[in-house]
């Protein structure tokens, strides 16, 4: 697979299809703790289904850390903003050079909350996907923040903190052992998420 660096912006990766009919972009915002290469193989796939690829590396995250950025920070002032602005911006630029195209946006995790974002901010697109998305109960997220605001404090707002690590990503991913994903995938098939034709 061919990922090219674009002009664009330095954190922003498209990969062409080379097949002659093109049936459109797909646009990725990856989630927390990840980065556009994990991405690989999706995008060699969507390329050989006929569809561009536009994945950029999200502020704190990828080629942001290889700059110096701190590791999963978007910035010390509107951060969320910034991180949603930054992928409707490659969206509207793709749509400008590509206006015959159709546009789709995949969202996975912390990703699926910044698609969810720039859909409210009122852009055209043809399909969303929303992949490992969920929703909080009202109770953790009022303890979170009490424990993020108390950490903020104690430790300053660039402090890694192991105990929210726990009670967020740890916790979360405890859900997903070896043996019950083989369990799921034993009885779950696979297929396409986008066809053409």
């Amino acid at each position: 697979m061919n990922i090219n660096q674009a002009n664009l912006n330095k954190h922003l990766y498209i990969s062409y299809t080379t097949n002659d009919e093109i049936n459109g972009i797909v646009h990725i915002s990856h989630g927390m703790a990840e980065h556009v290469g994990r991405y690989q193989w999706l995008i060699s796939k969507f390329n050989d289904a006929g569809y561009h690829v536009y994945a950029a590396n999200h502020r704190g995250h990828g080629s942001w850390i290889e700059d110096g950025h701190r590791s999963g920070y978007f910035s010390d002032k509107n951060g969320w903003e910034l991180v949603t602005e930054d992928l409707r911006n490659n969206i509207i630029a793709a749509q400008k050079n590509h206006p015959e195209l159709k546009q789709f946006l995949i969202g996975h995790s912390m990703g699926s909350w910044i698609a969810l974002s720039v859909v409210q901010s009122n852009i055209n697109l043809d399909g969303l996907i929303l992949s490992g998305s969920a929703k909080i109960d009202t109770f953790s997220i009022l303890i979170q923040s009490s424990l993020v605001n108390l950490i903020f404090h104690l430790k300053g707002k660039y402090h890694e903190s192991l105990l929210m690590h726990k009670v967020t990503m740890q916790k979360f991913n405890s859900f997903f052992t070896i043996l019950k994903m083989v369990h799921y995938a034993e009885r779950v098939r696979c297929m396409n998420v986008l066809s053409h034709g």
